[in-house]
This record gives structure tokens, sequence and C-alpha cells, in this order.
């Protein structure tokens, strides 16, 4: 240590006497040590002031080379004592002190310490100074979790004693992390807070070095021991120099890149830093331009207590690390010191509710010293993993504390354990013969330490994973392995060892060694045949074998031996053969060496296949009702053998099985026993030696029925009636083998001694009808079916009951005058009942019959009648057996008379000056109608002759009120009058209007007409506009009550020629003159909006589409643009060109541009400017680079807020209008209900 040491500020000091009075703990290093660890008084270096000597004198360590030799200090508090035993001795340190131990390795060694077990800390300071620091473990003898170590052996080699819970409840020695960091050149850094070691104490432990007790007395096992490497040395001195003298050039290069400058520097021009000083999250800034961190400036002119805050935050000390792993490290930092706090006494209690953020940086040494952000936070202990072993790291933190930034602290560096090498790769096959085999590989990644041996083992043909055998071990990377058996495949693995461990086995490899040609192979035998099939078997004499080769003779093509199977398969099935044909085969088998001879030839044959169905039964000869002969045809394809014989099934068709009922060869057969009228389902099939074939499609013959027998005599259901009979009869017991197609039905009379047939039909019921009351009739019945009728069955003998009578006469008619008719008629039958009354019915050409008079008498006048019409009578007698028939009808006509009123009079049409009326042809009541009389009330009726139904009235006045009648007239008079029909004439159509244009445009002309005039018809309804065409025709465009009309769709430049006419009820008025109007120039269409594309931060390029000339007229583009938060559009470009370049543009701005077309008129008119194209909206690149901010969780960050663009203004008004007009109107619609 420097001897300024002691002269540190206050707060430093007090935080190295709190820290160095930690007790101290045991460490994993003793186990790495191959020399003595030595304790030496501090005041032999000048590093102490008054404390006692401790262990032997530094001069004792003659043994220990100056080069090879590390000292490492121990830190002892003021007003506490340090015990350590040395042998059968223990000194006692009383602090504070710093105890210098010097050691032959870099490892920290194990210290015995009484007092309990403590977490080591090794800090590394820039001078090569080693400190160890004590530290407490957590409360309940648990780590920290981001402390816990992970189980990798410790450097040097070394083998860890099992983990085991010591008393106390502490952690073995060898599990507590190391800390290893950078310092200043004090005896403890002040940077390191009194909060990281704030555990409190544990039982003590028995001591490490006691001799009572060592390492086997408390982990039951005797400590392992290294084993010496022995390495060969072939090269000479001069080359040993040579790499000494390298070695050395590359440590003092590492020691200024890990030498960090801790102030910017001035000079612009060189080339940017390694160290964070000078690098923001991956990005080099110039040294001396202003920065701005979470959006606030970090310049040189800022305010002073800005200014000493950074300071303050730039005074953060290096990060710790602790333990060490191969891929894994442990950083421990602590907050900066902040100076001119309201309470010194409350300090470090004020740093920890200071809401610090941190950025932890690592980079690795030699690659280009790129730094990467690890952690961003607020905590103050983070793990880094995924580490390579054996390399070394740098690392700086950088401190955060409300959006000022520090500068990042010194580096502090570290390197990862060593570790086994990585597991090879297989070994390749270099070559082989018979009896050897000659493997090489690669070397894998030594993981930090030179690989020094390779373990090569084989399985020795053995294939078994627990049968490998080492073969070779040493540096070399191939290896030859003799004394092999030919044709045998041998397993190999590697695995490399260097000072840590050994790795793990490569994956496997297998190789053969080389051997003879194949023997001659047994021939092939048959596993499975079938009809276009033979699969064959085979087997592997030899494992060198890796393929067959399988020829196949078939004789009918005539070929010879052909190829059909090549591989390593030990079976084959040839397809597509044919049926029940013989084939010869041979096999051959290969290795490496070549093709054995072909083996013996054998013979096999496919099977028969089965054979086709043969066609389906069909009847031959006749069909009989108890027998009939069937016959069929053979299979179309015998399947390769011949038929054996065929077999005959049949069914009766109810639902049953088939039954067997012939078996023989021959092709047909008589089937016999059979019942009539019934269908039998018959199929084929047939076999041979290939198997059964399929039945064939299944036929349907049916027997000849016979006729049915005799039904049982039929019988009456219900009561006899006056004129019918129901009669009932059964089915026949037996229906001949063919259902009843009909059944007959005779009647007798008795009276007469008639037969009359009185039903044919299917059913077995009738109604008999037409029958007399009181007679006596007889019945049979018989049935038919197919075959022919059965006997009659025996007679049914019935009498009918009384009926009504009978009809009576056509009754008579007598007309007395032309409204009055007598009706008379004669007395009928009474079918044994007298009768009581008469019923007269009468009806007109249109009606129907009504209910007239009932009663005893034999006539009746009718009165009330229509003159010249056709009326119609019928009489119905009654009895107590009920009403009679109806009489035939009787027709009579009334006398004429004089016509009827006539009706439906209606207006068929009406001018200014004439009346059309139509009326409906009244009755003439038997007279022809010869004349009508139309009365309009003003003058003698006119009269129109013949028996028209319309009439012209014409010399009336126009708008006139009018009341018409009509009455006919025929030879025998004149008729009523019509009901009075009341009309108008029309007023006379109005004149034209005059026609002007209002509007004229280059698509459309607006026209307008004249108002009415109080002259004018206040009728007038609508007025029609037409527009001449192409061809001279005038068109309709619009027909309508309005004065104006816009015509649209009409070409530039263009003449265009009108005439209008009005109408009303009158009709239409005569056209008026012809107008002629012409259209003007249209201006360019709107553009799309524009493209926006390279913008920089003052620039950017505008892109729009281009538009053809019109008619002509070239066409110009006005680019304007303006800032979004200004009003005003500024001119950008006039011309004829699609693009253009804006330049003056600020940074970081939101600007909107837009284009439209301008039409040059050639004609000495004026310019037409079209519609602007919409805007489109770009930012400009801002000057400021973009830094990621991690804010703390806890802690609010404040955004400034943007100001609201016009769009986002406008959108706001419109939703605010839209949600009042709603509230408007849901309050009305409360207030209706």
């Amino acid at each position: 240590m420097d001897d300024t040491q002691p002269q540190q500020s206050q707060p430093q000091q007090q935080q190295a006497e709190d820290m160095a009075s930690m007790p101290t703990n045991c460490s994993n290093g003793l186990a790495n040590n191959n020399g003595p660890t030595q304790l030496v008084d501090e005041a032999d270096t000048g590093q102490g002031q008054g404390q006692t000597p401790v262990g032997p004198d530094p001069t004792h360590t003659q043994g220990i080379p100056t080069e090879h030799r590390y000292v490492f200090y121990v830190h002892v508090k003021p007003g506490e004592t340090f015990s350590i035993r040395q042998g059968d001795q223990v000194q006692t340190i009383t602090g504070p002190a710093n105890v210098p131990i010097y050691s032959n390795t870099p490892n920290p060694p194990i210290i015995p310490v009484q007092g309990g077990q403590y977490v080591q800390q090794v800090i590394q300071e820039s001078d090569g100074i080693h400190r160890i620091i004590f530290t407490p473990p957590n409360p309940g003898g648990q780590m920290p979790p981001h402390m816990a170590p992970q189980m990798y052996p410790p450097p040097g080699g070394g083998m860890y004693p099992p983990m085991m819970a010591p008393s106390g409840g502490g952690m073995p020695p060898h599990m507590y992390p190391q800390m290893v960091a950078p310092g200043d050149g004090s005896g403890v850094p002040h940077h390191l807070h009194p909060h990281m070691f704030a555990y409190p104490p544990q039982p003590t432990p028995p001591q490490c070095n006691s001799p009572e007790l060592n390492h086997n007395s408390v982990y039951g096992h005797e400590p392992q021991q290294r084993q010496p490497i022995h390495r060969s040395r072939s090269r000479d001195e001069r080359t040993d120099r040579l790499r000494d003298r390298l070695h050395r050039k590359l440590q003092a290069r590492q020691k200024e890149n890990m030498t960090m400058p801790l102030m910017y520097n001035n000079n612009q021009h060189k080339s940017p830093s390694t160290s964070p000083l000078t690098t923001e999250n991956g990005l080099s800034r110039p040294n001396g331009r202003k920065k701005r961190y979470n959006g606030v400036e970090n310049d040189i002119g800022d305010d002073p207590e800005i200014k000493r805050r950074r300071e303050c935050l730039s005074s953060i000390q290096p990060p710790v690390t602790s333990n060490i792993q191969t891929r894994s490290v442990t950083v421990r930092w602590s907050p900066p010191f902040m100076e001119n706090m309201d309470d010194d006494s409350s300090q470090d209690e004020q740093i920890d509710q200071l809401p610090f953020t941190y950025d932890l940086l690592l980079s690795e040494k030699g690659r280009d010293n790129k730094w990467r952000t690890m952690y961003s936070g607020s905590e103050m202990e983070f793990v880094i993993a995924d580490l390579k072993p054996a390399t070394e790291y740098i690392l700086s933190v950088c401190a955060i504390l409300d959006d000022i930034q520090g500068l990042p602290s010194k580096s502090s560096t570290f390197r990862t354990l060593n570790c086994a090498p990585a597991i090879p790769a297989p070994p390749k096959l270099a070559m082989r013969t018979k009896n050897s085999i000659s493997v090489k590989w690669n070397a894998p990644c030594d993981n930090g330490s030179k690989i020094l041996s390779y373990a090569l083992e084989c399985d020795m043909g053995e294939r078994d994973s627990n049968s490998f055998k080492e073969v070779y071990k040493g540096s070399q990377k191939q290896y030859k392995v003799t004394k092999l058996q030919p044709s045998m495949p041998y397993t190999f693995r590697l695995a490399a060892t260097n000072e840590i461990g050994t790795s793990e086995f490569s994956p496997e490899a297998c190789y053969s060694t080389a051997g003879s040609v194949p023997q001659q192979p047994t021939p092939p035998i048959l596993v499975k045949t079938s009809v276009h099939s033979l699969t064959l078997q085979w087997e592997k004499a030899a494992d060198d074998i890796y393929s067959f080769t399988l020829e196949m003779d078939d004789e009918t093509n005539r070929y010879g031996f052909q190829p059909v199977y090549c591989g390593d398969e030990l079976s084959y099935t040839c397809n597509s053969l044919a049926r029940k044909s013989l084939y010869k085969f041979r096999l051959s088998a290969t290795n490496d060496q070549g093709v054995s001879p072909w083996s013996d030839a054998v013979l096999f044959s496919t099977i028969a296949d089965k054979p086709g169905m043969p066609s389906k039964p069909t009847l031959k000869g006749k069909v009989h009702s108890n027998h009939f002969k069937v016959n069929w045809d053979p299979p179309k394809d015998d399947g390769g053998s011949e038929i054996n014989a065929y077999h005959l099934e049949i069914n009766d068709g109810k639902n049953g099985p088939f039954e067997l009922v012939y078996r023989g060869t021959e092709t047909e057969f008589i089937c016999d026993n059979l019942q009539p009228g019934h269908t039998y389902k018959l199929k084929v099939t047939c076999t041979s030696e290939g198997g059964q074939s399929r039945f064939s499609d299944i036929s349907q013959i049916t027997t000849l029925p016979v006729a049915p027998g005799p039904c049982h005599p039929p019988r009456l259901c219900g009561k006899p009636k006056a004129s019918s009979l129901n009669i009932r009869w059964a089915a026949p017991e037996y229906n001949g083998g063919s259902n009843v197609s009909e059944y007959l039905l005779e009647m007798d009379s008795v009276d007469d001694s008639s037969t009359k047939e009185v039903y044919r039909g299917l059913d077995t019921d009738c109604i008999v009808s037409g029958l007399l009351p009181g007679r006596k009739y007889a019945f049979r019945v018989r049935a038919f079916n197919r075959a022919g009728g059965s006997p009659f069955s025996d007679y049914f003998h019935v009498t009918t009951g009384a009926g009504p009578p009978d009809a009576p006469l056509e009754p008579s008619c007598l007309c007395k005058s032309p409204h009055v008719v007598i009706v008379s008629w004669h007395t009928p039958c009474g079918n044994g009942a007298e009768i009581t009354e008469y019923r007269l019915e009468w009806a007109t050409a249109e009606g129907s019959f009504t209910h007239h008079y009932v009663g005893p008498l034999l006539s009746h006048e009718v009165k009330g009648l229509q003159p010249a019409t056709y009326y119609y009578f019928r009489v119905q007698a009654v009895n107590s057996a009920g009403p009679g028939p109806y009489s035939a009808v009787a027709t009579c006509v009334t006398s004429p008379s004089s016509p009827g009123a006539v009706t439906h009079l209606e207006l068929l049409s009406n001018t200014a000056n004439s009346l059309e009326v139509q009326w409906k042809e009244p009755n003439n009541y038997g007279s022809e109608i010869t004349s009508y009389n139309v009365d309009i009330g003003e003058r003698q009726p006119i009269t129109v002759s013949g028996n028209v139904l319309e009439h012209l009235i014409t010399g009336l006045m126009p708008d006139t009120k009018y009341r018409i009648r009509v009455q006919a007239v025929n030879g025998i008079g004149v008729g009523h009058y019509s009901s009075a029909l009341k009309v108008s004439t029309l007023p006379l159509p109005p004149d034209p209007p005059r026609l002007e244009c209002v509007l004229c445009g280059h698509q459309s002309l607006k026209l307008k007409w004249g108002e009415f005039s109080k002259s004018m018809d206040a009728k007038l309804l609508n007025y029609t506009l037409l527009m001449e065409d192409r061809k001279g025709r005038f068109n309709t465009v619009y027909s309508g009550s309005s004065f104006t009309h816009k015509v649209s769709k009409l070409n530039e430049l263009t003449e265009y020629r009108f005439r209008i006419h009005a109408s009303n009820d009158a009709g239409s008025g005569p056209p008026s003159e012809i107008y002629s109007f012409k259209t003007v120039k249209a201006p360019p269409s709107a553009l799309k909006a524009p493209k926006v594309r390279s913008i920089s931060q003052d620039s950017c390029e505008i892109l729009w589409q281009s538009i053809d000339p019109m008619q002509g007229d070239p066409i110009l583009y006005y680019v304007q643009y303006q800032r979004t938060k200004d009003r005003d559009y500024k001119q950008a470009y006039r011309g004829a060109g699609t693009t253009t370049r804006l330049e003056c543009l600020q940074p970081n701005m939101e600007y909107r541009v837009r284009v439209c077309a301008i039409r040059q008129s050639q004609d000495g008119t004026a310019d037409l400017i079209g519609a602007y194209s919409p805007g489109s909206v770009f930012h400009t690149v801002s000057d400021t680079p973009i830094k990621e901010v991690v804010a703390k969780e806890d802690k609010i960050v404040k955004v400034e807020r943007k100001p609201l663009t016009d769009e986002q203004w406008a959108a706001i008004i419109v939703v605010g209008f839209a949600i009042c007009a709603i509230l408007i109107a849901l309050l009305v619609a409360q207030f209706l209900a």
C-alpha cells in the first residue's frame, strides 16, 4: 500500500475502519496453494503504524520466487481483535491494523478465524495489492440468493469437500463467494457502504487450522491433493525467452487498456475511446458537446446545483465482484457519495432513501472493447450469467438521480474460472485395413486451460456400452488401433483432459475393419405366396455385408435372370406376377471387398386365383305352378384352374336364409315342390383350386298361381234402407297363390226374377242403391286372381224398408201478366206412405233455387216478377219416410215491358269544350232498345240512335260544370232516367315560359324559366324541358313543377340546344322557341396526396402524380407546405415537374404538404386552378440522439405534454357537439313522454 493512504478524508477513514473491523472467514484457496502462507507485520512493509507483528518474517520466504509471491491484507476495525491460530500458537491483533499475508498463488488463502463464519471478499487494488474483507452472512445462516455459489471446481484443479451443514447454522467456507474489485490504493474503498455488510454475525465455528480440527474432522473425509502434472518440454531456451518477452508485453498492453480516463478528452479528432466514459447506450458521443439524459440537458453551463450533483454521481466507486464462477459472477456496488447533506449523522440513511438508478456496463477484454448494458435499475446487486470460462471482463457502473446521469466509474476487472474442456467431436476415420483402424480428431475448446492429453476408448467389437476400454491416452490427435478382427465393427469415443479435469466423452462413432468377398449365400426361401406376389427371405452370413441382389427369371418372357431387388433388407416381396406361374430366383451378397457368387437357383410358383362369379340364373322353358327349370353360364375367368363344382342356393322370399338345393358340375337344374304363385330368389357360385368365387347376381322367378277357393255368403252391414243396402263379405280362405285382384257381387230380384251385377272391385263391401222400398233381393259373391275366378258363394236374402215418395211430374206454368205466373202439378206415387205436403222452389237465370211455397195444394200463384224474364220452377213431395226427389224443372218467360233505368253512368274524358260519357246497357225487358236520350240540363235532350253505350257532347264552354242524365227507349216505351252525373270541362292549356341559363359550368348548365304571371292559369302542374341530341332529336331531361334544373354530364366548350313547354289538367301547351347555351372549360382534377421521402433534419423530397394535357392546354403544378402549428401555407414549387425538394426545414418538426394542378389556357383566357390534394404529414429527423431511459418503478416520471394539433381540436369539438346533441335528444324524448 502507498504511504499516503492514511491521509484520506474523515468519512472515508471512518468507512475503512468500519469495514476493517469485520471478522474474517476461511476461503477455498488453501486447497490450491502449492507453498506456505505467511503472515507478516505491516511495519515491515511500511503500511501500518504501531501494530504488533504477526507471523514469521517475510525474509523467511526465500523459498518463494519474487515474481510468484502474492500479498493479501486483512483489515481489523478499531477496538476489536483479530485472533488467528498458527500451529499451537494463537496470535491476537488489536485494531486498527492491516495484517499482510504472503502466498505463492494468486488465489486467496484459507484463514482460520475465531468468532464465527464470515463471507470472505477479496478486493484487488490497481497496484496489485489484495485486501480481504469479512462480512457476516444472512440471519439464520443463509446467504442472499444472489450470493449463492455455483458448484464448480476451484481454480487449480483441487476438489471441494462434500457439502455439509457446519455447526452454528453457517455454510462451509468453500461455499462463500470471492469478491474481486479494483481500488484506488486505500485500505478500504470509501464507496463500500456499511449497508453492504449489515448481516449479524453467526456463532463461532471451529478454527480451520486448529490441530484438533482439520478438514477431515469437519467434513468427514481426507482432503484431496492435486497430482503433479508432468509436462514435456520440447522447446529450447531461446524459444522460452522469446515467449516470456512476448507475454510481458501482452500484460503491459492489457494494463494500459484497463486504465480509464476520469475526464473527457479535449481532442475531438481522436478516435472514440473504449471507456464507458464516452459511450452511452452503445452510441459514442463527441467530447464537449451537449448531452440529454431523459429530456434534461447536461452541459457545462447548467445550474451549479445540477453540476454539483453530476460531480457527486460521477464519484461512484467501481463495482465489486464476488462468487466468480466459470460462467457467472455476482456484482455489487454502493451509492455515490453525496456531499452537503442536511444531517451528517444520518447521511447513510439519506443516501439509502435517494431514488438512485444504475447502469451496469460490461466489456470483454480484447474484443474491440465494446460495452454492453447488462442491468438498469435501482438494485445494487446483480448476477451476470452466460459468461465465457477463462475470460477476462471489464466492469463499470453509472449512477442516475432525478434525470441527472453521472460519469461511469472506474473499471474493475475479473476473470472467470477455468473448467474442463468442452465435449470433443466424434473421432473420424482416417484409414482402415483388415486388422487395424486409424482414427483422428480435432482439439475441442480448452476453456482456459491447455489440453494435456486425450483418452480414446474402444468397445473392441463387443457392442456393449459398458465394455469400452482405453486404447490410447496422450497428446497426439490421431491413433491407429491394431490387432483387430476382419469385417468387424468397432465403436470409438474420445475425452479430453486439462489441468481442471476431464471432459465428457464425445458421441460414439462406429467403423468396421476391411474383410474378404462374401461366400456364396444360401438360396432364398419362400415365406409367403399369393396370386400375384411371392415373399422371399434369406440370411445374412456376415456382418460386413451391406447389400443383397435378388434376380428373377420369368420363363414366359425369355429374358433370363433380371434384378428385382438391391438393398440391405433380408426379405423382399415380388409383386405384379402372373397367377399360377413358375419363377426362378437367385441371390448374391455385397460388402466392401466385392460381390459374392450367385446362390443356387430355386423355383417357386404363384397360386391360382379365385374364379369369377357365374352369370345370374335364368329361367329355361315355361314356369309351372309347382316347378321350373333354371340354367347359368360358367364364369368368364376361371382363375387359372378348372371349375370343380357349382352351388345353387334358393330363398323363399320371406326374409329367411338361402338354402343349398344343388351342387355339381352341370349348369342347369329343375326346382320342384314349389308353392303356386310364390316368388323365389336364386343365386349361384362356383369353386376351383383357387377357392370359391363370389355369388352371382340374384334372380327372382315366380311360379304360376291357381284359382282361389269359394267365398263365404255375403252379409248385411247395418239396417236395411228403402233404396239401398250395405253388403259386406270376406276374402276366400285360399287365394290360389296370387292375391285377389277383384270381387264380383250379383243381385237377384225376387219379384221379377232378374239377375244383375251390382259391384266389381277389390273392396270387400259395397252399398247397393236404386232399390225399391219393401222388396226382397238375393246376393252372392265370387273372387278373382290371375288364374281365374272362384265358384259363387251361397245366396244371401234381404228385404228393403219403406221410402219417400216418387218425384212429381214436371209442373205447368201460365202467365197472367208481365208480373204474375200460376204454377200447378200432379200427385206422385207415395211408396207405401201418404203424401203430407209439397215444396215449390223457383230460381232466375243467375240465381239458385229457393223455397217459395210449402203446403198440401197442387197449384200456386207467383207474383212480383220482372217482365220478359226467364223463371225456373220445381216441386217435391214429402211423406212420413221423408222428402222425395224433385220433379223436372219447368221454364217460364214473362211478357215484355218498357226498358229499365240506365245505370253506371260515368265520364270517359273531358276537354275545354267537350265531354265524353259512357253507360251500361239497362234491362230491355223483352224489347230491343232502339235509342237513348241524353239530358245536359240547358237545352233539349240529345237523342242517340241505336244501342250505343257512349256519346261525345261538343260545343260546351271551357271550365264549366254540367249535370248529365240518360234514359233508354224501346218498342214498348221510354224507361226511367239515370242518376245525374256532375262533371266540368277543362281550362285551356298554358303558354310556354322563357328559358335562361343562370349558371354555366364545364360539365353542367343550370337553367331557369319564368314564374307564374297573374294572367296564367292557377292549375298549372309541371314543366317539360327537352334537349337536342346529336341526331337532332329533342329528348326530355326534366319534367316537374320546379322552375330550375341543372343539366349535368356535359362536355366542356360544347353548345347545347333546349326548349320547354308547360302543361296542366287541360293538356300540354305549345313548345317554346329553341335556346342555345354553351359550357366552359374544365379545371384540372384534384391530385392524390403527395409522397414524402428522403427525410432528413432540414430537407425532404416531394413526389406527386402527373396529369395529361387537357385539349392542348399544358398542366403546371403548385406545391405548398406549412408547419402544423402554423395556419398559413408557403409556396414551395411552381412548374411542370412532378418532384421537388424542400430545403431549410427545422429538425424534429411536423410539416404538412399539398399540391394542386393548374391548366394554362392557350386561347388567352385565365388559368384554371384545380382543387388541392389531401395534405401529407411528415416529421423531420431530430438532431438529438435517441437514448433509452429506464425509470425506477416507484419513481414518477414527468412527461412533457405536446400541444394539441388543429385536427385534434376539431375532433374534440365534433365529439363534444355530438354528445350534446344526443343529451338534448334524450331530454326532449323524456319530456315528450
